[in-house]
């Protein structure tokens, strides 16, 4: 049978973001700190651009927080410290590209929140050249940050403490044999002998799950993205503080001659990049205000009365109620915080799962995790609780929870094991005889 070659047409629908678009999505996804970069860049570079310096808000309204972060250091994110290595880098400018909105795109344990196809489709890129950009930053320290799954995560550091690739590939394929020490039937499944698993199970300990963890999940920066403010017992009253339009000035001469330029002349590319700039501004700063309109009457026993109030919320309810996407909620919210009652949130801390019945009452993680803290706060010196004792009282609030993880959410709040709180008690009571002798 012969093969005939030949030419056919087929047609194709594809969705295409404009550089308008894609500038939008990007002064969205920014943090206060970032943005702040970008608009000093842009009022550089560009001659129809100058910054805007409003002066301070009534003293009323200034919270404690904010006065103090003003002479605050910053502390460096996740997202700085990849993209400085990227900055060390020799790539090509389409990599670097994609390998920044990587950066932009990864949660605060560093795993990959974006598909490289939707990246691509971001940037006007292939998804090859993003793929480049993705191993590009896969390279960067620490070990695993990048990664789409955990088998992903726990292969990079694999590979970079000297495991072969492939062996590394295949022993994450069966990582529930290999944590239970089942070198028998992990060497059957995967093909790999038994003392090259025996050396990936002993590495085990020293690989984290959550290789961007260790570094501070929000910037630090000189104020926070929103405020909220309760005056006199009135209803709230929400600023935006960073990224506004006012922050922006378009020169009206310049502008209104870019727009009877050619399209393809410097001046009018200056006046499309600036108006496209201003309204990406006043979309982020309309997202933030509505997104937190939401949160603060959703959240409204959070601000009465604190974290323990949290009710559980999710991305995708908050976007089915304001009528927008999930991701421009996820790209909104993430890097962003709340400045109120003289302390600060980030924006991602009011989301989180429900824990508790399916029905009736639920409470947040973030609720959880405020009682656990209540909990070890009100115990006695003499009468520590244990993480099973802590689980066992909070599902008698009915809040079905394992002991794990209250042990993970003690974790996260920086509170010592049981041992060691026992211990610490024993040694101040130790300094206080020793005091009160002296």
């Amino acid at each position: 049978m012969r093969h005939r070659e030949g030419l056919t047409l087929r047609q194709q629908q594809r969705l295409t973001l404009t550089p308008e678009m894609r500038t939008t999505l990007s002064v969205l996804r920014m943090s206060a700190a970032a943005l702040e970069e970008l608009l000093v860049r842009q009022a550089e570079e560009n001659p129809i651009l100058s910054l805007r310096r409003p002066g301070p808000p009534p003293a009323a309204q200034v919270t404690a927080y904010e006065v103090a972060l003003d002479t605050t250091v910053a502390e460096v994110s996740l997202g700085d410290h990849l993209r400085a290595q990227l900055g060390l880098m020799s790539l090509a400018p389409p990599v670097h590209q994609a390998a920044l909105a990587l950066s932009w795109s990864l949660t605060e344990t560093g795993y990959l929140d974006s598909t490289p196809a939707e990246i691509a489709q971001e940037c006007a890129l292939d998804e090859a050249t993003v793929l480049l950009g993705l191993a590009a930053l896969q390279g960067c320290e620490p070990v695993g940050v990048g990664a789409r799954s955990l088998a992903e995560c726990l292969r990079l550091q694999l590979v970079d403490k000297g495991i072969a690739p492939a062996v590394a590939a295949r022993a994450t394929e069966v990582l529930d044999l290999l944590v239970g020490s089942d070198v028998a039937r992990a060497a059957r499944r995967t093909g790999i002998p038994a003392e090259d698993l025996g050396a990936v199970i002993r590495l085990l300990p020293e690989l984290s799950p959550y290789p961007g963890q260790r570094f501070s999940p929000t910037p630090q920066v000189s104020a926070p993205d929103v405020a909220v403010h309760f005056p006199d017992g009135a209803g709230p009253e929400i600023r935006v503080l960073r990224g506004r339009q006012s922050d922006l000035a378009l020169d009206p001469e310049l502008i209104a001659a870019a727009r009877r330029e050619a399209a393809d002349t410097a001046l009018a590319r200056y006046g499309a990049e600036a108006e496209a700039l201003h309204r990406a501004l006043g979309y982020r700063a309309n997202a933030l205000e509505r997104i937190v309109a939401f949160l603060v009457d959703y959240q409204s026993g959070f601000f009465r009365e604190g974290g323990a109030a949290m009710r559980p919320l999710t991305r995708e309810a908050l976007a089915a109620r304001l009528g927008l996407h999930a991701a421009t909620v996820g790209r909104a919210v993430a890097d962003k915080t709340l400045a109120h009652a003289g302390g600060v949130i980030p924006l991602s801390a009011f989301f989180s799962a429900r824990l508790g019945p399916e029905t009736g009452a639920a409470t947040s993680a973030y609720g959880v995790q405020s009682r656990i803290a209540a909990l070890v706060a009100a115990e006695s010196e003499d009468a520590v609780l244990t993480d099973g004792e802590i689980a066992q009282r909070l599902k008698k609030e009915g809040v079905d929870i394992a002991r794990r993880t209250v042990a993970k959410y003690r974790g996260c709040l920086n509170i010592p094991s049981s041992y060691d709180r026992k211990r610490l008690n024993a040694a101040a009571r130790m300094r206080g005889r020793m005091i009160s002798s002296g």
